[in-house]
């Protein structure tokens, strides 16, 4: 069995995107379709952290263009940078794995970026490092080029280009994908079942679903 799985890069993604990538054999960053800017499966170019009052919105801000694919949406302004990690640094500071990993993380948010993915890819890849994850990574911008594949046939050709049998699908995969297809090209479809753990956060109450930098400041690189 050759497990792929596919996903838009988001931005400081939460546990269940790492979840997915680790019980594949390859992880695909789908980087050439649509940038969604708003709405539930906006998560490309913003993410929540804990604070004391709460969840809080870290967003990087981003040029309007219409209908324009995520590996071509550009930055719109630097000086938010220093705003996210100013952010990360007043509530995580005192948390137990501060001092193992914030140094590193610091670096991305001194770089000047053109290209949303020229922040967000390498983050993840940072990301997948600290908590052990030896899964393959790949861009779908390099596997396939066919502009005129969308959804469920264009993660069918990237599955087949990979040799892939089997697909692992997000919780709302029922929501767009066409299953049939899956089928009649011999592609297992597995929906991900993650249940995200529950552990201790800096501040009382625990809030479920947040950036991953929450769970490797609190707990540390172990999923």
């Amino acid at each position: 069995m050759t497990i792929v799985t596919i996903h838009q890069p988001n931005y400081i993604p939460y546990l269940g995107f790492f979840d997915k990538m680790k019980k594949a054999d390859t992880f695909v960053i789908l980087d050439n379709v649509q940038f969604v800017r708003t709405g539930k499966f906006a998560w490309q170019h913003r993410q929540k952290i804990r604070t004391k009052e709460g969840a809080m919105w870290l967003t990087i801000p981003v040029k309007r263009e219409f209908k324009i694919d995520i590996n071509k949406v550009q930055i719109d302004k630097q000086d938010w940078q220093i705003k996210h990690w100013n952010a990360i640094k007043t509530n995580y500071s005192s948390s137990n794995h501060w001092d193992d990993y914030s140094t590193e993380l610091e670096k991305f948010y001194h770089v000047e970026y053109n290209l949303l993915v020229d922040m967000t890819i390498p983050l993840i890849k940072w990301l997948a490092d600290r908590f052990n994850i030896n899964t393959k990574i790949e861009h779908a911008s390099k596997i396939v080029q066919n502009e005129l594949l969308s959804s469920t046939d264009l993660l069918i050709e990237i599955i087949k280009k990979l040799n892939g049998d089997t697909y692992i699908s997000g919780k709302f995969g029922a929501e767009y994908l066409e299953k049939d297809k899956f089928m009649e090209n011999n592609i297992n479809l597995i929906t991900q079942d993650f249940h995200h753990p529950v552990y201790e956060q800096k501040f009382s109450g625990f809030i479920p679903n947040l950036s991953s930098i929450d769970y490797l400041f609190n707990v540390g690189g172990k999923l």
